[in-house]
């Protein structure tokens, strides 16, 4: 996936504006499903967000409930910022 630079920036605003830690990497070729949504039809912006774990590839995997609780939030001021600007 290759994240539209606009919609990036407005996570990156967010967490700043809220004071949620972010960090942000470049992608590495790997596709997800988001990558359908950029091709399919008009396409449309897409960026990724993700929780560092542990063992993703394993039947029980670790993630920290610190990360999890703070994307959750901010993932809430995200859709609140984009159903205020009506995207």
């Amino acid at each position: 996936i290759l994240s539209d630079k606009d919609l990036v920036n407005h996570v990156k605003e967010i967490a700043k504006w809220h004071d949620i830690p972010l960090q942000v990497e470049e992608p590495s070729g790997a596709t997800t499903d988001a990558t359908m949504t950029q091709v399919v039809g008009e396409g449309r912006a897409a960026a990724t967000l993700s929780i560092p774990s542990e063992y993703i590839h394993s039947p029980r995997s670790m993630i920290s409930r610190k990360d999890y609780n703070q994307l959750v939030r901010l993932l809430k001021m995200l859709f609140q910022s984009l159903y205020i600007k009506g995207l």
